[in-house]
Protein backbone atom coordinates (compact mmCIF):
# COMPACT_ATOMS: atom_id res chain seq x y z
CA UNK A 1 0.00 0.00 0.00
CA UNK A 2 2.97 2.29 0.61
CA UNK A 3 4.61 1.26 -2.10
CA UNK A 4 2.12 2.03 -4.46
CA UNK A 5 1.19 6.02 -2.51
CA UNK A 6 4.91 6.17 -3.32
CA UNK A 7 4.53 5.72 -6.93
CA UNK A 8 1.55 8.11 -7.40
CA UNK A 9 2.92 10.55 -5.17
CA UNK A 10 5.92 10.27 -7.34
CA UNK A 11 3.99 10.34 -10.63
CA UNK A 12 2.45 13.71 -9.22
CA UNK A 13 5.32 15.72 -8.45
CA UNK A 14 7.54 14.15 -11.33
CA UNK A 15 4.43 15.65 -14.01
CA UNK A 16 4.10 18.97 -12.17
CA UNK A 17 7.72 19.61 -12.68
CA UNK A 18 8.28 18.60 -15.60
CA UNK A 19 4.73 20.91 -16.44
CA UNK A 20 6.80 23.98 -15.02
CA UNK A 21 9.71 23.61 -16.80
CA UNK A 22 7.37 22.93 -20.35
CA UNK A 23 5.38 25.96 -19.24
CA UNK A 24 9.17 27.85 -18.67
CA UNK A 25 10.02 27.09 -21.94
CA UNK A 26 7.01 28.23 -24.56
CA UNK A 27 7.04 31.69 -25.46
CA UNK A 28 3.96 33.64 -24.20
CA UNK A 29 0.79 33.33 -26.22
CA UNK A 30 -1.81 30.91 -27.50
CA UNK A 31 0.52 28.01 -27.72
CA UNK A 32 1.23 28.63 -24.12
CA UNK A 33 -2.34 28.12 -23.35
CA UNK A 34 -3.01 25.43 -24.96
CA UNK A 35 0.06 23.62 -23.69
CA UNK A 36 -1.03 24.95 -19.85
CA UNK A 37 -4.45 23.36 -20.74
CA UNK A 38 -3.01 19.77 -21.87
CA UNK A 39 -1.00 20.20 -18.93
CA UNK A 40 -3.52 20.50 -16.95
CA UNK A 41 -5.79 17.26 -18.66
CA UNK A 42 -2.34 15.49 -17.90
CA UNK A 43 -2.11 16.50 -14.14
CA UNK A 44 -5.44 15.72 -14.06
CA UNK A 45 -5.34 12.39 -15.19
CA UNK A 46 -2.29 11.42 -12.85
CA UNK A 47 -4.25 12.57 -10.14
CA UNK A 48 -7.17 10.41 -10.90
CA UNK A 49 -5.67 7.15 -11.89
CA UNK A 50 -5.67 5.68 -8.28
CA UNK A 51 -9.17 5.57 -8.81
CA UNK A 52 -9.41 3.80 -12.15
CA UNK A 53 -7.61 0.79 -9.96
CA UNK A 54 -10.63 0.60 -7.69
CA UNK A 55 -12.50 -2.82 -7.40
CA UNK A 56 -16.34 -1.98 -7.20
CA UNK A 57 -17.13 -5.78 -7.22
CA UNK A 58 -16.08 -5.97 -3.86
CA UNK A 59 -18.34 -3.94 -2.05
CA UNK A 60 -21.58 -4.85 -1.89
CA UNK A 61 -24.43 -3.58 -0.34
CA UNK A 62 -26.71 -6.21 1.80
CA UNK A 63 -29.98 -4.19 2.10
CA UNK A 64 -31.50 -7.16 3.48
CA UNK A 65 -31.31 -6.08 7.09
CA UNK A 66 -32.31 -2.54 6.62
CA UNK A 67 -35.38 -4.10 5.00
CA UNK A 68 -36.47 -5.59 7.59
CA UNK A 69 -36.11 -2.84 10.19
CA UNK A 70 -37.66 -0.81 7.77
CA UNK A 71 -40.56 -2.82 7.71
CA UNK A 72 -40.60 -4.04 11.25
CA UNK A 73 -40.62 -0.42 11.75
CA UNK A 74 -43.76 0.54 9.81
CA UNK A 75 -45.79 -2.19 11.83
CA UNK A 76 -45.02 -0.94 14.90
CA UNK A 77 -46.29 2.82 13.87
CA UNK A 78 -48.98 0.93 12.05
CA UNK A 79 -49.95 -0.77 15.51
CA UNK A 80 -49.41 2.74 17.13
CA UNK A 81 -51.82 4.34 14.91
CA UNK A 82 -54.72 1.70 15.33
CA UNK A 83 -53.89 2.05 19.11
CA UNK A 84 -54.09 5.93 18.93
CA UNK A 85 -57.56 5.86 16.41
CA UNK A 86 -59.16 3.49 18.66
CA UNK A 87 -58.11 5.66 21.74
CA UNK A 88 -59.86 8.35 19.75
CA UNK A 89 -62.93 6.43 18.58
CA UNK A 90 -63.49 5.59 22.33
CA UNK A 91 -63.31 9.08 24.31
CA UNK A 92 -65.51 9.99 21.18
CA UNK A 93 -68.10 7.98 21.74
CA UNK A 94 -67.97 8.32 25.55
CA UNK A 95 -68.35 11.78 24.70
CA UNK A 96 -71.55 11.27 22.93
CA UNK A 97 -73.20 8.68 24.92
CA UNK A 98 -72.58 11.31 27.67
CA UNK A 99 -73.96 13.87 25.68
CA UNK A 100 -77.06 11.30 24.61
CA UNK A 101 -77.50 10.42 28.38
CA UNK A 102 -77.65 14.30 29.53
CA UNK A 103 -80.24 14.84 26.90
Amino acid sequence: MMAAARAWLTAVVSVTLLLSVVQTLIPKGSLREIASFVGGLLLLAVLLRPLGNVDLSAVSLDLSAYRQTVERRQAELEQEGQKELLGLIEAELESYISDKAAD
